[in-house]
C-alpha cells in the first residue's frame, strides 16, 4: 500500500506555478480535482483502465475503495486483504479484499498499479467507490466544494505560517488535528457542544453532519427530550441503517467559530475509535477548508448560508429555523469561472446548498458558453429546484430506453424514461391501470374456452 501511495504522489506532482503566501513561503499545486456535487456527495471523475468512472471524495476513508459490483464490472481481479482487515462505517463493519488497477487516471495523470480496497455496498449516485486519505492525505489539501474544486498542495518553506492564503482581509479559524507522532492522515480535531469537548472527524463522504448519541447525552440531550424531533434514518457502506433526530443545542464551537442556539443532527454513531461527531459535506459546502497535513492544522473560513443540513427537521417541524436558507455570496478570494464546466460545477454546489436562483444562473451561463452540450441544459432543469419547468429528457442509453418501453407507465423513473414523441404515454394524475377481465369459464369437455361443442341433435 505504501508503494501505491508513493506512485500516486509522483504522478500528481505537476510542474505548476506556485502561490506565494509570505516572502519565503510558497504553495505548489500538485493537482486540482474537479468536483461536481450530486446532492451532498462530492463526485470526482477518474478512469479505471481507460474507462470513465465517478468516485466520492471521502476525507473520512483511510484508504480508497471500490464496491464489489464495480470491481466485477471493470474485470478487476481480487486478492485477499491483510488478515482480519475490516473497515468501520456508519452502517457497520465491512470485510474487504484488495485489487490493483493497472492504470488509474486522476486529474489527467495516468498512475500505474494503484491498489484499492474492495468491499461494502454501492456508494450510490452513480459512484463506483471512494477516494480516501491514501490520495487526499499525500500533501496539504484544500476543500473548496462551493467552487467545485479540491486541490492538493505542497507547501515550501512555510514552517508554522498561516496557510489560509485566500483570507487576506477576512477572519479565519484555525485548529489542531490528529497527532503528529502517530503519522495518521485522518482529520480529527476537537469541537465543543454546549461546552462539552467532543472528538470530530472531518468527513466529506458523510452527506450530513451527525453527533453521536453518546456525546449528545454528555451534553444533556437525549431522544424524546424537549425539542428533539425524529429525522429519519441514514446509512453508509455497511448494511445497517442509523436512526437520527434533530435536537436543539445552546452552542456549537469549532476552532474560533461558534454558533449559538442551533440544532444538530444526532444518531447512534459508533465508529469504534472514539469519534463523537462527523463533520460532513454540508459543513464543507458552507466553508472553505485547508487541511495542512504538513502542520497538522486546519484553516477554514465561512462562506455563508446554513452550516448544517437539517432538511428533515424542516419537514417535521414546519415554520422552524431548520429549513436551509439561501446561501450568501461566496467569498471574494475566488476567481470567477471562465468555462462552461466550471460554471456547471459551481451551479451544482449552489443547488446542494439549496440556493436555486444562483444554481440556475450558473447552469444558464454554462449553456450559453457551450450551447451544443445538452448536459448543461439537463442540469439546469433537474437541479434548478422545484420551481423550474422540467423537460422530459431523452434516456441516456439505448439499453435504458428499451427497458423503459417494457415498463408500465406507473413504473417509469421520470428522469430516464420517455421522450418528446412519447409524452402522451406519461402517467397523468388520473391514470389508473386497466382492470383485468375475469377469466371466461370453460365449458366442460371443450377444447377451447370460446367454442361450444356441437351436439348430435343440433346437427340434425
Amino acid at each position: 500500500m505504501k508503494r501505491s501511495a508513493a506512485a500516486v504522489a509522483l504522478a500528481l506532482c505537476l510542474s505548476l506555478p506556485t502561490r506565494p503566501v509570505l516572502a519565503a513561503c510558497t504553495l505548489g499545486k500538485m493537482a486540482e480535482l474537479p468536483v461536481t456535487m450530486t446532492g451532498l456527495r462530492p463526485m470526482v471523475p477518474a478512469k479505471i483502465n481507460g474507462v470513465d468512472a465517478l468516485f466520492i471524495a471521502d476525507s473520512g476513508a483511510f484508504y480508497s475503495m471500490i464496491s464489489p459490483a464495480s470491481a466485477a464490472e471493470h474485470a478487476l481481479k481480487l486478492a485477499a486483504g491483510p488478515y482480519r482487515l475490516t473497515t468501520k462505517a456508519v452502517g457497520g463493519d465491512v470485510t474487504v479484499s484488495l485489487t490493483t488497477v493497472k492504470i488509474f487516471t486522476l486529474a489527467d495523470a495516468a498512475i500505474p498499479n494503484v491498489q484499492f480496497l474492495v468491499g461494502g455496498g454501492e456508494p450510490g449516485s452513480g459512484a463506483v467507490g471512494l477516494i480516501g486519505q491514501n490520495v487526499l492525505g499525500l500533501a496539504d489539501v484544500e476543500y473548496d466544494l462551493a467552487d467545485g474544486t479540491i486541490r492538493l498542495i505542497r507547501p515550501h518553506d512555510c514552517g508554522r505560517h498561516a496557510l489560509a492564503y485566500w483570507a487576506s482581509t477576512k477572519p479565519y479559524s484555525v485548529m489542531d488535528f490528529g497527532d503528529a507522532r502517530t503519522g495518521s492522515r485522518m482529520t480529527v480535531g476537537e469541537a465543543f457542544v454546549d461546552g462539552v469537548k467532543i472528538r470530530a472527524l472531518f468527513d466529506t463522504g458523510a452527506s450530513t453532519s451527525v453527533l453521536s448519541l453518546r456525546a449528545a447525552a454528555r451534553a444533556g440531550i437525549r431522544p424524546g427530550g424537549a425539542g428533539v424531533v425524529d429525522a429519519g434514518v441514514t446509512g453508509g457502506l455497511g448494511r445497517r441503517a442509523m436512526a437520527t433526530w434533530i435536537a436543539p443545542f445552546a452552542s456549537f464551537k469549532i476552532g474560533e467559530e461558534e454558533i449559538r442556539n442551533t440544532r444538530l443532527r444526532i444518531g447512534a454513531l459508533d465508529l469504534g475509535d472514539g469519534t463523537d461527531m462527523l463533520i460532513g459535506a454540508d459543513f464543507f459546502l458552507s466553508h472553505r477548508v485547508y487541511v495542512a497535513n504538513s502542520q497538522h492544522k486546519i484553516y477554514f473560513t465561512y462562506n455563508g448560508g446554513p452550516v448544517f443540513n437539517l432538511t428533515a427537521a424542516a419537514r417535521v417541524q414546519a415554520g422552524g429555523d431548520a429549513a436551509p436558507k439561501a446561501a450568501a455570496p461566496l467569498d471574494e478570494g475566488r476567481a470567477e469561472p471562465t468555462d462552461a464546466e466550471s460554471f456547471s460545477r459551481r451551479g451544482a454546489a449552489f443547488a446542494a446548498r439549496r440556493d436555486f436562483a444562483s444554481a440556475i444562473a450558473d447552469f444558464t451561463r454554462a449553456g450559453d458558453l457551450a450551447p451544443t452540450e445538452a448536459k448543461y441544459f439537463r442540469e439546469r432543469a433537474w437541479r434548478g429546484g422545484p420551481t423550474t419547468n422540467r423537460p422530459w429528457p431523452w434516456p441516456t442509453s439505448t439499453r435504458r430506453w428499451r427497458s423503459c418501453r417494457t415498463m408500465s407507465p406507473r413504473a417509469w423513473p421520470e428522469p430516464n424514461c420517455g421522450s418528446p414523441t412519447t409524452t402522451r404515454l406519461r402517467r397523468s394524475p388520473t391514470w389508473t391501470p386497466r382492470r383485468a377481465m375475469p377469466p371466461r369459464k370453460r365449458t366442460s369437455g371443450s377444447a377451447s374456452p370460446i367454442s361450444t361443442p356441437i351436439s348430435t341433435a343440433s346437427r340434425r
